[in-house]
């Protein structure tokens, strides 16, 4: 017969984290509720709901102009004479050719409603330029 050892107890890590049953089972549920704050709502635990906070009242100076995107930077370009081709609008805007075709088909021509004409030079370079 073969002799069974006796249990042996394991110690625990010290590395780790004893796991989350043990943790609630300690007590320790406003801890993990802190940093876990999707386990609890927020009315638990003493937690005081969010408010919306009051804005500050403006003191009539003019606010700063919008940053221009990198869209309306395409768009500019694209809206020239003459147009813009696909290495031009990919080294204004810094995106990849194939994004810079998406942005023409899906937000010009699909989102926005613009005609973009497409034309090739003698040198076979294609420019898009929106039309109007």
């Amino acid at each position: 017969m073969l002799k069974q050892r006796p249990p042996q107890e394991r110690e625990p890590r010290l590395h780790q984290k004893p796991p989350l049953t043990q943790q609630l089972r300690a007590g320790e549920t406003a801890g993990i509720a802190a940093r876990h704050p999707r386990t609890a709502p927020a009315h638990r635990f003493g937690r005081k709901a969010r408010t919306q906070q009051s804005q500050p009242e403006s003191d009539g100076a003019p606010k700063p102009d919008k940053q221009e995107t990198k869209a309306d930077l395409l768009m500019e370009l694209l809206k020239r004479e003459q147009g813009a081709s696909i290495d031009e609008l990919t080294a204004a805007s810094g995106w990849q050719a194939h994004s810079v075709r998406g942005f023409i088909s899906g937000t010009l021509k699909k989102r926005l409603g613009l005609s973009v004409i497409s034309d090739k030079d003698a040198t076979g370079t294609r420019h898009y330029r929106i039309a109007g």
